[in-house]
C-alpha cells in the first residue's frame, strides 16, 4: 500500500507543480482554478471518506475444507451501500494457521462503486493441516487521488478446515481381560458393546441393529425399542491429545495430527468404540466416538487451536472430571507431565512425538516428526 501511497503522491506533485507553473507563466486563471481545485479536491474526497467508511461491509468466501498443499481459491467481497464510489480500497488479509500459529498476508486492491460490490480473487494453501483463519486484517480507503489514507472497521473472516495426510496404520491393541459380571463396573455416562447389561432403553432409530431390540416391551408398548449396551470400564478406551506439554514446531503438530487421525481411524474401522479429548487452548474438549462417521466429523475440530503452556490435558481433566475411569489409555503428546502417573488407575501407552523416552513406567512409544508414517505403520500399544 505505501508503495502505491508514494506512487500516487508522486503523480499528484507532477501534476499539481506543473499546473502551477504553468498558471504562473501563463496567468491564464483557468489554471489557477485547476490548481485550487486539486488541492481542494484530495481533502474534499479524504473527507467524503468518514461517510463512506461506515457504509462499507466485507464478505470473505472460501472453501469448507482443503488438503495439504491444495490451493484453494477465495473471494474478498467489499459492499458499498453509499452514493459515493470508493476509488482506492487497499489492505490485507490475515491467513493464520490456528493448530500451528503460522501466519500469511495477502495483499488487496479494489475499486467499490457507488451502491454497488467489488470482488477480489486469491488463493490460500497450507503445508500442514489445521484450521485456517482468513481474516481482514487492515483496510484502507484513500482519497480520490490515492494519497491520504484513512482506516476501515470492517472485519470479516471466513474458516477453512485442511485435512490431514492419514495413512494406514496396523494397530495391535491389547485391552485389559474382562473381570468377571461380579467384578465388573460399567461406565455410567458412556454406552458401548455388552448387552448383559444396559446402557439405557430408547425408541427405536432407522439403522438400530436387529439384535438390540427389547422385543417383549416393544410389544407392551407397541413402539420397537432399543436397548443400548453399556460399557465395562476395563474395557473401556480413551484417546487423548494433549497439545499443552510442550512447544511443537509446525511440523511437530502436523506429524501428532496426522498419528492421532490415523491411529483412531484404525480404531474405528476395527469396530472400536472409544472416547476421543483433545486440548483445545484453555480448554478440553471430548467426544464419544462409536463409528468412522463421528470421527470424521470431529477431526476437523481438533484443529482449532494450538499450544497453550498454562495447563496441560492431565491436569485439565483431573481438574475437570478427576481421575481417568478408563481401562487403557492412549496419550499423545510432546513429553510426559509429571502428573501423568496420577491420571488414571488403567493402562496408559504415551505416543510421544519427536521425544526421548521417559524416565517412567508408563510404556511409550516414539515417532518422528518426520518419519511419522513409517514409525507407526505397525504399532504395539
Amino acid at each position: 500500500m505505501k508503495k502505491k501511497m508514494f506512487e500516487a503522491c508522486g503523480g499528484w506533485i507532477l501534476t499539481e507543480v506543473l499546473l502551477l507553473v504553468t498558471a504562473w507563466t501563463s496567468h491564464l486563471v483557468l489554471v489557477w482554478i485547476a490548481a485550487v481545485l486539486m488541492v481542494g479536491l484530495v481533502f474534499l474526497t479524504w473527507g467524503l471518506g468518514f461517510y463512506v467508511r461506515n457504509h462499507l461491509e466485507a464478505e470473505i468466501q472460501i472453501p469448507v475444507t482443503a488438503d495439504k498443499r491444495q490451493k484453494k481459491a477465495g473471494t474478498l467481497v467489499i459492499k458499498n451501500d453509499s452514493r459515493i464510489p470508493v476509488m482506492h480500497l487497499y489492505g490485507e488479509l490475515e491467513v493464520k494457521n490456528g493448530l500451528t500459529d503460522e501466519r500469511s498476508f495477502l495483499e488487496i486492491s479494489m475499486t467499490v462503486p457507488a451502491g454497488g460490490r467489488a470482488e477480489e480473487n486469491f488463493e490460500i494453501s497450507s503445508e500442514h493441516c489445521g484450521y485456517l483463519r482468513v481474516q481482514t486484517h487492515r483496510l484502507w480507503i484513500m482519497d480520490w487521488f490515492g494519497i491520504l489514507p484513512l482506516p476501515v472497521s470492517c472485519s470479516e473472516n471466513g474458516k477453512m478446515s485442511v485435512l490431514p495426510d492419514t495413512f494406514s496404520a496396523q494397530v495391535s491393541l491389547e485391552l485389559p481381560f474382562y473381570q468377571t459380571d461380579e467384578e465388573e463396573s460399567y461406565a455410567p455416562d458412556r454406552k458401548g458393546y455388552d448387552l448383559s447389561e444396559i446402557y439405557q432403553l430408547r425408541d427405536y432409530v432407522q439403522g438400530d441393529p436387529i439384535r438390540q431390540i427389547h422385543w417383549k416391551l416393544s410389544g407392551k408398548l407397541d413402539t420397537l425399542i432399543v436397548r443400548d449396551p453399556s460399557l465395562p470400564v476395563s474395557r473401556s478406551l480413551l484417546v487423548l491429545w494433549d497439545k499443552n506439554t510442550a512447544e511443537s514446531s509446525p511440523i511437530e503438530m502436523d506429524a501428532m495430527a496426522e498419528a492421532v487421525a490415523s491411529v483412531c481411524q484404525e480404531l474405528s474401522q476395527n469396530g472400536m468404540i472409544y472416547t476421543l479429548a483433545w486440548t483445545n487452548g484453555k480448554e478440553l474438549c471430548r467426544e464419544e466416538i462409536p463409528g468412522t462417521d463421528e470421527l470424521l466429523q470431529i477431526i476437523p475440530q481438533m484443529y482449532k487451536s494450538g499450544t497453550d503452556l498454562e495447563k496441560s490435558g492431565v491436569d485439565w481433566w483431573l481438574e475437570t472430571y478427576g481421575r481417568a475411569e478408563y481401562g487403557k489409555v492412549l496419550y499423545f503428546c510432546r513429553i510426559l507431565p509429571e502428573t501423568i502417573e496420577e491420571f488414571t488407575d488403567g493402562q496408559v501407552c504415551a505416543l510421544i512425538c519427536d521425544g526421548a523416552q521417559a524416565d517412567s513406567q508408563i510404556y511409550t512409544v516414539t515417532y518422528g516428526a518426520e518419519t511419522v508414517r513409517e514409525d507407526l505403520q505397525m504399532v504395539v500399544l
